[in-house]
């Protein structure tokens, strides 16, 4: 059986990033995977670096995919239509 999305009290569905990126600031893990990096001696989160991360498995693995998915998501903005 298929998980059911989760709501908000409103009855909104739950944008599932902003939530991990608010877990994340609490747990005090933001900016890991970049410092890292930059500790592997990378400038930055590059794709490099995070193939160098996914091949050590683990947590790191699972940093490094999810850095990809917000860099995939993060320079997108939501269109708005324009009524002229």
């Amino acid at each position: 059986m298929a998980k059911k999305k989760k709501k908000s009290k409103k009855g909104k569905k739950r944008k599932w990033m902003q939530e991990v990126s608010r877990r994340m600031e609490e747990k005090g893990t933001k900016g890991i995977t970049r410092k890292e990096c930059q500790r592997l001696g990378y400038k930055g989160v590059t794709q490099a670096c995070l193939n160098e991360l996914k091949k050590r498995g683990g947590v790191w693995k699972k940093r490094a995919v999810l850095a990809e998915t917000f860099k995939r998501y993060g320079g997108r903005k939501r269109r708005t239509s324009k009524s002229k």
